[in-house]
C-alpha cells in the first residue's frame, strides 16, 4: 500500500508552528528566471519574488513582479512535487501562472530559496513582462513557426509553410501553405527510447501508420506534427529538435509537448522534412528549415479585474490579436500550455487541499516529527 502525505513540503519549523498557532506559514522567495537567446537553460533576471502562503488561512501574498494592472489582490498557491519529486509551488494569479522549484532551506531565515519561472503566457524577457503586467486585455499567448521549404518535384519556388499552435480555444493548431485550406494539427508527438513520450492529440493514428513509426521511436527522439489530408492520408512534419537537455532545472522540455518546439527554436532554428503517409507507405516530399516568426496574445472578452475610478475602461473584440506596444519581431519564443483553462480555473484556479484535509495532513505529520522536536529541545 502506498501512502503520502500532503502537503509533502513540510520542515520542523512548520511543525513548531502548527503546534503554536495552528498552522504553517510558508516563505518562498528567489529569482524570476527567463530564457535567453543561444543558452539551453534559462538565467535569473533583476526581479526576486517573495510568496507567502499561510496554510490554515488558504491565503497567499505576492510580492516581487512589475505594475500589476487587472489582477486579483491574492494569488491562488498549491505545493506539490514536479518532476524526480522536486518540490514546487505553484501561483497563479489569471492568466499569469508562475511554478517555482526549491531549491534549499534558508536555516537562518526559515526561507525556502526558490527559482521561479513564468508558465504562463509566453513572455520573454522583464521588458515584456512588465508590459504584460500592465495590460487589462491580454491574455492567453500563441506562437506562429515560419517553415521554408525546399521546392518539391515538380516545382521550381520553395514552399514557405506557417504554423500556428495554441491560438484557437480546444484546438492544438493549423498548418498554412501546405494546401489551398489549412490543415488541422490533429496530434503532436515527442518520442523517445524506453517509452518516454510526450503526446497532445484529438485524434489517433492510423494503425498502419503507426506501425511504420515504431521501430524509429525505438532508437532516436523524434517530434513530429500529424496533419490529415484526406480520408487515412496524413502530413507527417518532422522536427530535429534531438533529445531533451541534461539535468534538471528551468526549461520548457519538461513541460509539455509543444514548449518542446517553441523552446528549441527559441535556441537555435531546427531543420526537418515533411512526408506524406498513404496506401500503408510513408513518402519523403521535401526538406526544411523552421524558425519563430511571433509570439502573440488573445484578447480577453474582458479586462482581468475592473479598472478604477481614475482609469480609462479598456475595451477590444474578443479574440483580436494584441501585440505589445514595443513590440519588435523576435527572434526566439517559448511554448506554453494549448488553448485557455476551464471557466472555474480562470476564475478562481483550483484549490489544491481543502482546509480540514490539509489540517488532518498535518496532525499525522506532527505525531511524525514530535519524537525529532522533543529530542532537538531537549538537547538545548
Amino acid at each position: 500500500m502506498h501512502t503520502s502525505l500532503t502537503p509533502g513540503l513540510v520542515t520542523l519549523d512548520h511543525i513548531e508552528t502548527f503546534l503554536q498557532w495552528g498552522g504553517p506559514i510558508y516563505r518562498f522567495r528567489g529569482p524570476l528566471y527567463f530564457p535567453k537567446r543561444g543558452h539551453d537553460s534559462w538565467h535569473p533576471g533583476s526581479l526576486e519574488l517573495d510568496v507567502s502562503y499561510d496554510l490554515r488561512k488558504e491565503q497567499a501574498t505576492l510580492e516581487g513582479l512589475p505594475g500589476g494592472q487587472g489582477f486579483a489582490e491574492r494569488p491562488q498557491v498549491s505545493i506539490g512535487h514536479w518532476i524526480d519529486d522536486l518540490p514546487v509551488v505553484n501561483v497563479s494569479l489569471f492568466p499569469l501562472k508562475i511554478r517555482g522549484e526549491v531549491q534549499r532551506l534558508d536555516k537562518q531565515s526559515g526561507v525556502l530559496r526558490t527559482r521561479f519561472i513564468i508558465t504562463q503566457p509566453v513572455l520573454l524577457s522583464e521588458k515584456e513582462l512588465a508590459s504584460y503586467m500592465n495590460d487589462r486585455l491580454q491574455g492567453y499567448s500563441y506562437y506562429r513557426i515560419r517553415i521554408a521549404c525546399k521546392p518539391t518535384k515538380g516545382e521550381t519556388k520553395p514552399r514557405d509553410l506557417v504554423l500556428t499552435l495554441g491560438k484557437e480555444p480546444g484546438c492544438i493548431g493549423q498548418l498554412e501553405g501546405w494546401t489551398e485550406d489549412p490543415l488541422d494539427v490533429r496530434r503532436i508527438e515527442y518520442l523517445g527510447p524506453d517509452h518516454q513520450t510526450m503526446v497532445s492529440m484529438q485524434a489517433n493514428l492510423p494503425p498502419d501508420l503507426a506501425a511504420l513509426l515504431h521501430k524509429e521511436r525505438e532508437t532516436q527522439w523524434s517530434y513530429r506534427i500529424f496533419c490529415p489530408l484526406v480520408e487515412d492520408e496524413y502530413l507527417v512534419v518532422q522536427f530535429d529538435v534531438g533529445a531533451p537537455p541534461d539535468g534538471k532545472g528551468v526549461h520548457g522540455h519538461r513541460d509539455n509537448t509543444t514548449n518542446v518546439l517553441l523552446y528549441t527554436l527559441h535556441d537555435h532554428d531546427v531543420r526537418g522534412k515533411a512526408s506524406v503517409f498513404r496506401n500503408k507507405a510513408i513518402q519523403e516530399i521535401t526538406t526544411f528549415t523552421a524558425a519563430l516568426d511571433r509570439v502573440l496574445y488573445r484578447a480577453l472578452d474582458e479586462a482581468r479585474t475592473p479598472p478604477r475610478q481614475d482609469e480609462p475602461k479598456a475595451t477590444t473584440q474578443a479574440g483580436e490579436e494584441r501585440i505589445p506596444e514595443d513590440y519588435v519581431e523576435c527572434e526566439s519564443g517559448i511554448g506554453e500550455e494549448i488553448g485557455p483553462d476551464t471557466e472555474d480555473e480562470q476564475a478562481d484556479g483550483r484549490r489544491w487541499l481543502s482546509r480540514s484535509t490539509a489540517l488532518a495532513a498535518l496532525i499525522v505529520i506532527v505525531a511524525i516529527g514530535l519524537c525529532a522536536i522533543v529530542r532537538r529541545r531537549l538537547r538545548r
